[in-house]
């Protein structure tokens, strides 16, 4: 009777776990939820697309934020796909995305895994997603967090405010005292950013988001 009773108990625990698997197996994937602002790609079924059925899902690349949750949530969609079988895909709309990832209904996924990483601490700082993107799509590439560190230099009012800056860094204060005097008080400073930074690769964007001038040196 004991060892009915434990056999019927291993059978039950066996079933729960395959319960639990399968259910593991179905469950929607949390990057298929609503995406607001944020990153975003939307994954067509190309063989429900073929047979003239609209049927895909956004997926939010802040919330499947590694190539493999993005893999899940693609593969999600295909299983429960109207056309049986369905295995192939494509990224028929786009939002937030910028550099390689825009503009190709293959973008790679560890590329689109790094924006949405890059968005998720940089979302406060409405600047610095600017400047990210904006230094993504010139250099037709997703950066690194600290790659557009070393590109980017903040927002000024002005040219010259930055050029200025940056010939101030590193000076003493009676240094950067004497420069604040005559003759030295007549520096033009935006000729400075023309003729030593701009033609050397610094870049400037007057972006009105920002509030400024986006300042971003060479690579």
């Amino acid at each position: 009777m004991n060892d009915t009773i434990k056999a019927q108990q291993e059978q039950d625990i066996l079933r729960d776990i395959d319960a639990a698997i399968a259910q593991q197996a179905t469950k929607r994937p949390d990057g298929l939820c609503k995406i607001g602002d944020d990153p975003a790609i939307y994954v067509a079924c190309l063989a429900s697309y073929n047979q003239g059925i609209l049927y895909g899902n956004w997926i939010n690349l802040t919330v499947a934020s590694t190539k493999e949750e993005i893999q899940e949530c693609i593969d999600w969609i295909l299983k429960h796909s109207p056309e049986p079988g369905a295995e192939e895909y494509a990224v028929h709309d786009t939002q937030c995305l910028c550099g390689p990832c825009e503009g190709t209904e293959w973008p790679d996924l560890e590329q689109l895994a790094e924006l949405g990483s890059f968005y998720s601490w940089a979302a406060l700082n409405d600047a610095e997603w600017i400047a990210y993107r904006m230094l993504c799509n010139d250099e037709n590439e997703i950066l690194s967090e600290d790659d557009f560190r070393e590109r980017y230099c903040g927002v000024y009012e002005s040219e010259a405010d930055y050029a200025e800056e940056h010939y101030k860094e590193g000076l003493s204060r009676e240094e950067i005292d004497q420069l604040d005097k005559a003759p030295f008080s007549y520096i033009d400073w935006q000729r400075v950013w023309e003729g030593e930074l701009h033609c050397n690769g610094w870049t400037a964007a007057h972006i009105f988001e920002a509030g400024g001038y986006i300042i971003t040196r060479p690579a």
